[in-house]
């Protein structure tokens, strides 16, 4: 246990690597012999045809998916002579590309066309599965255009362009930047301009059954990709008319020069894979590599006519497969290893998020007891303001009522001291009314001691203004004053 614990955790991961690749390995040995292989999809051979300056090469290069063409933009032809290149697709399928001499330039002589049309044809004794016809991109097809298309017939046959041959037009480029000038371009565009279409171009078209193709041989390394891809799927769909094939190879001799062939170019390949900075890539291609030779093994393997020149391909190709393997167990013992380290990457973040999580709800946990603490301290000093506030309510009310009792004593006080004033006043008043009913009866004794003594001097006594009113009038003449010479009245008016 001490052993285990002290072993470092690269080293477990990589023993857990290899653990799971042999098992993986003989499982997969068990299941491939329980198990007919496969069917792969079939392998692709194209001819280039077409006229120097007008992109050859360079579709040649965008299909193989990397530069082995030279080519430029001259109408001089570059090539002398016919070049073979192979590349493999991502399905595992093998694309053979072959270039060369252009058949229709000047520089040719008719009677030359003959010979590079058989030495195009040696360069691949199986045939070809397409031609590719190669046009650029322009307003109309020159008479130039026309004449190499009639001699097209005349080498491969009049049905030539109806069952082998894809139009490809090149200047992409070119096409998008004079579409965008009427307007936007869009991947249906070429498609209609291929539809308004007129005169030998448009009857290209039909011969072809609409078989063309817009390549911009300048556009990125993922432009092109979906250019190959477009030109595989129109194989697949609309080309079935199998291998144009005009010389007559016997098929072990075909096979001992496509296996020298292929492993000259699967060699190679390897040399490229090197390059590759991601594992996957390389883990990916070593095996399309591998599954190319076992290809190559079981072709060998089915020849019914055995030779010794075949048979000594047989270790040679083992030695490949077993060196492919050899590259592969460590790249895959990688992958597993950088796998199970991710896992384990995974595996911690899972617990480390695990205890974030933890702490999160603990903290959650105290923060809501804290709340909790915090609303109790809270409602204790709610409760504890809404008893002071019931306090001073009830005080309120007491010096309210103390208030109120003030002022109905005050009021009873005010009251009491009205009343006595009152009192006051009414005696007074009673006093006064007693001094007036003295008075008057004093009056009245004097009016009545007047009256008399009126009476006594002999002044007249009228009553006037009903009961208890009387009046006394007398004469009275005073001589020697004119202003009095006149009679005068006293007039006395009493009530009784």
């Amino acid at each position: 246990m001490r052993k285990l614990r002290s072993l470092k955790t690269s080293d477990l991961i990589f023993g857990m690597a290899q653990l799971r690749l042999w098992h993986r390995k003989f499982h997969s040995e068990d299941h491939r012999q329980e198990h007919s292989q496969p069917k792969m999809a079939k392998d692709l051979d194209f001819l280039l045809l077409g006229k120097s300056g007008y992109g050859k090469s360079a579709t040649g290069n965008s299909i193989l998916g990397r530069h082995v063409f030279p080519s430029n933009a001259s109408p001089i032809p570059v090539y002398s002579k016919w070049q073979k290149e192979m590349a493999l697709h991502d399905d595992g399928r093998r694309l053979r590309v072959v270039d060369g001499p252009p058949f229709f330039d000047e520089f040719y002589k008719i009677g030359n066309t003959h010979d590079l049309y058989i030495e195009a044809m040696r360069m691949n004794p199986e045939g070809y599965h397409v031609f590719l016809y190669i046009l650029r991109f322009g307003p109309r097809l020159t008479q130039e255009d026309i004449g190499h298309l009639q001699l097209a017939k005349k080498l491969f046959g009049e049905n030539f362009f109806r069952n082998y041959c894809i139009i490809i037009l090149t200047g992409g480029d070119l096409f998008k930047d004079f579409f965008q000038e009427y307007g936007t371009f869009t991947e249906e565009s070429f498609q209609v301009w291929c539809k308004n279409q007129t005169g030998a171009f448009q009857e290209l078209l039909q011969e072809v059954s609409g078989r063309v193709l817009l390549f911009d041989n300048t556009g990125s390394a993922e432009e092109k990709a979906s250019q190959r891809q477009d030109l595989i799927n129109m194989v697949d769909k609309q080309m079935l008319s199998g291998r144009l094939k005009v010389l007559d190879v016997d098929k072990t001799t075909l096979l001992i020069e496509n296996t020298q062939e292929e492993t000259t170019f699967l060699s190679s390949e390897i040399e490229r894979i090197k390059w590759k900075t991601s594992i996957d890539a390389r883990i990916s291609a070593l095996e399309k590599v591998a599954e190319r030779f076992k290809t190559l093994l079981r072709q060998i393997d089915e020849e019914e006519h055995k030779s010794p020149h075949l048979d000594k391909w047989r270790p040679i190709l083992a030695d490949k497969m077993s060196y492919v393997e050899e590259k592969l167990l460590p790249l895959n013992l990688l992958k597993e290893k950088n796998r199970l380290e991710e896992e384990l990457r995974q595996l911690q973040a899972l617990q480390d998020e695990k205890k974030i999580q933890e702490d999160l709800a603990s903290l959650k946990l105290q923060e809501e007891i804290a709340e909790k603490n915090r609303y109790e301290e809270e409602l204790r000093q709610l409760q504890a303001l809404l008893d002071e506030q019931k306090k001073r309510e009830e005080l309120e009310k007491v010096k309210q009522r103390q208030h109120e009792e003030d002022l109905a004593s005050l009021k009873l006080q005010k009251e009491i001291a009205e009343k006595n004033r009152h009192e006051d006043e009414l005696r007074q008043f009673q006093a006064l009314l007693d001094e007036l009913k003295k008075r008057e009866e004093d009056l009245r004794a004097l009016v009545l001691f007047s009256f008399l003594f009126l009476l006594a001097i002999g002044m007249e006594i009228v009553v006037l203004d009903g009961p208890g009113t009387v009046s006394a009038k007398t004469e009275i003449s005073v001589e020697g004053n004119k202003e009095f010479q006149s009679m005068r009245t006293l007039t006395l008016g009493l009530e009784f």
